[in-house]
């Protein structure tokens, strides 16, 4: 495996101040909601990647 990723040395960096309130990136935040118990679903049951199909 060969790692071809460009990489910057001290030289080429330079200081970039990123202002409050500056949009740098999307982000999406994931909530969660613990449950007893799952619902039934169409979805296969026997484990994962189940689809009961062959």
């Amino acid at each position: 495996m060969v790692d071809d990723t460009e990489r910057y040395t001290g030289a080429d960096m330079k200081a970039h101040v990123i202002e409050r309130g500056t949009r740098i990136a999307p982000v999406e935040t994931a909530h969660f909601v613990e449950v007893d118990e799952l619902l039934e679903s169409e979805r296969g049951n026997r484990g994962f990647g189940s689809t009961g199909v062959k």
